[in-house]
């Protein structure tokens, strides 16, 4: 299919040969960029080279066929406009030019699906097939080498796995790939082969399931409300939604299989989930991790006070911390955490209403895009697409800045950057249900 695509490139001298060369290599190596993310530094040397091989096809590309749909037009300014706060804060608060760099990812996304939608023939429907086929090949890669990890580690007491590298984020970029996959493979499980479908999406979640809970992360496990809501709204038929309820109770039936670590993790989860919900003082009955979370939480929450509208400056914590009015000792445990470990904050405290309010347009307007094509009632497996990125990093954002990390930036970026292309234009005609 990418030597199809190539062809209709209207290279230099009349041959297609270069373009169908440079077209491959680039679509190639993209794939192995994102399928590695996460578990190994070559994926950025990937990107690279994809990038290289793409360039010189810019030229002949026709701009004049791009159709921008509105959410997709919304979603650039709302790029435009963070990173021009972001610049402020360079400029005028003396941070660091470093902190453009996670934010700027997301921007590298919506340029590079423009260039695969074009790329592509402006097909979109092509281009939701890329990303679904880079979800399932990151899914597959990321499981396999948290399994490699565990066996290897098979002899030690330790079980939190991440590829030797942090955990937290790993676990966010699987269970964003697995869900992405299960979302829209329930929506096909109707046809030829049902059980057989039906049965290969319940080994492939349990397997990516298994995975995640051997990273010992807890608040990634909030997406599973999200994921299994898509799913029962992806399930085109009524035995649709009984396989996916069936789905779910082998699940579950696995989940309890697996005494340790997975019961320790989900019992953790509900005990500080039911603490937080409390209104009585819940502080001495949560886990340590939790608890040192809901410390800075507070203290930020009472800095932001001072600097409600533009923050302190991007990436201004941890030095805050240092200030002798916080009266915090120099031992302190949240002083050794980088970053506040909750998107939403990270933003308001660094960056004030302004940053938190663009932050929350830039999940709200991806959002938006999957709710109107879902209740069209057209390309519903992008719809819930669209929902499950933009709400399962919202999720993820309630425990963890995931801005602050080059991986999880990165995926966040391409995924939404390649989905929003997928969103047809005003005046594109009407697509029947479908991809």
């Amino acid at each position: 299919m990418t030597i199809e695509w190539a062809r209709r490139l209207p290279v230099a001298g009349g041959s297609g040969k270069a373009a169908v060369l440079l077209g491959g290599l680039s679509v190639l190596a993209y794939v192995l960029s994102l399928s590695l993310l996460g578990t190994s530094k070559f994926y950025g040397h990937f990107l690279l080279v994809s990038i290289v091989a793409g360039l010189p096809l810019v030229p002949w590309m026709s701009f004049r066929a791009l159709r921008m749909s509105g959410h997709l037009v919304a979603y650039i300014a709302v790029f435009v406009a963070l990173i021009l706060l972001y610049g402020l804060h360079v400029a005028f608060f003396g941070s660091s030019t470093t902190q453009l760099d996670n934010v700027s990812r997301v921007g590298l996304g919506l340029v590079n699906g423009g260039f695969f939608y074009m790329l592509f023939g402006c097909r979109r429907d092509r281009l939701f097939r890329f990303v679904v086929l880079i979800a399932a090949l990151h899914a597959f890669v990321a499981s396999a080498s948290i399994f490699y990890e565990a066996i290897e580690a098979v002899a030690t007491t330790e079980w939190r796995f991440g590829v030797k590298t942090n955990p937290i984020p790993f676990s966010e970029m699987l269970m964003a790939s697995v869900g992405l996959v299960a979302i829209v493979c329930i929506g096909h499980i109707e046809g030829g082969y049902r059980w057989a479908r039906a049965v290969g999406l319940v080994a492939f979640v349990s397997l990516g399931m298994l995975a995640l809970v051997l990273t010992g992360t807890r608040g990634t496990l909030l997406a599973l409300v999200p994921l299994a809501v898509l799913m029962v709204a992806n399930a085109r038929t009524r035995s649709a939604r009984t396989t996916s309820l069936l789905a779910v109770v082998l699940l579950v039936a696995l989940a309890l299989a697996f005494p340790t670590p997975l019961r320790v993790q989900f019992g953790v989860l509900l005990t500080d989930l039911g603490h937080l919900w409390s209104k009585g003082e819940a502080a001495d009955g949560l886990s340590t991790s939790t608890g040192l979370r809901v410390m800075m939480w507070e203290m930020a929450l009472g800095l932001a006070r001072s600097r409600p509208l533009l923050g302190y400056g991007a990436g201004s914590f941890p030095a805050l911390l240092a200030d002798p009015a916080l009266g915090l000792a120099k031992d302190s445990p949240i002083a050794a955490f980088n970053q506040l470990h909750n998107q939403y904050l990270d933003f308001l405290l660094e960056t004030g209403l302004v940053g938190l309010l663009l932050f929350g347009l830039l999940l709200g307007v991806a959002f938006s895009a999957g709710l109107r094509l879902y209740r069209q009632g057209v390309h519903r497996d992008r719809a819930c697409a669209l929902m499950w990125v933009s709400a399962c990093y919202g999720c993820f954002g309630l425990s963890q800045a995931f801005f602050s990390h080059a991986n999880t930036s990165l995926q966040f970026g391409v995924y939404l950057g390649l989905l929003m292309w997928t969103v047809p234009a005003a005046r594109d005609e009407p697509a029947p249900t479908g991809a």
